[in-house]
């Protein structure tokens, strides 16, 4: 969203061996800075900054059908395809985000490489990195 928002073309590559517990994807900006796009919805770049993630536990009861529908459709509004996991993997989803987790906590330079992406200069519309107090 945030690459498209500012006039650059994402180029996703999906990574080999998904049993693999590393990153599933690399991402990066290609092509000419550009005048940014008007094909996406201009208030979901807007509310990236007041994206919060829930850490709660998930409940266990299955997402009814009506709420996979407004989910679903935004999403593929822009181009996404949502896929909804069954209750085994649900299951799985907190012992592998703890594994990650603790991977990247004792990864030296997955720290540096996070620490990157904080803006170096925030009056720079090409520098799409975090806000620096996003690091605090």
């Amino acid at each position: 969203m945030a690459v498209s928002h500012f006039g650059w073309s994402p180029v996703v590559r999906l990574l080999p061996r998904p049993e693999n517990s590393g990153p599933l994807a690399a991402a990066r900006p290609t092509g000419a800075l550009r005048r940014p796009t008007t094909e996406h919805r201009a208030d979901l770049f807007s509310a990236i900054w007041r994206r919060h993630s829930s850490r709660f536990p998930f409940t266990g009861q299955p997402l009814p059908p009506q709420a996979r529908a407004e989910l679903a459709e935004p999403a593929q509004a822009e181009g996404a395809s949502p896929a909804f996991p069954e209750a085994a993997d649900t299951a799985r989803l907190p012992r592998v985000t703890a594994e990650a987790e603790q991977r990247n906590r004792l990864d030296a330079d997955r720290g540096t490489e996070s620490r990157g992406w904080v803006h170096r200069d925030p009056d720079d519309v090409t520098d799409a990195g975090l806000p620096r107090w996003a690091s605090a």
